[in-house]
C-alpha cells in the first residue's frame, strides 16, 4: 500500500505536469489571439487610412 508521503509526491508531480501543460497551451492561445488582434488592427487601420485618403480627394 502507498503511504501518505508517496501519494503526496505523486499528487504534486501530477499537479506540476498538468499545470505546465495548461500554462503552455494557455500561453500559446494568448499569443495566437494577440497576433490575430494585431493583424485585425493593422487591417482595420489600413482600411481607415485608405478611406480617409480617398475621401480627401472629394
Amino acid at each position: 500500500m502507498w503511504n501518505r508521503i508517496d501519494r503526496t509526491y505523486l499528487f504534486l508531480a501530477l499537479g506540476q505536469f498538468f499545470l505546465f501543460s495548461y500554462s503552455e497551451n494557455f500561453c500559446a492561445k494568448v499569443k495566437q489571439e494577440s497576433v490575430i488582434l494585431k493583424l485585425n488592427s493593422v487591417y482595420t487601420d489600413g482600411i481607415a487610412k485608405n478611406f480617409l485618403c480617398n475621401s480627401k480627394g472629394f
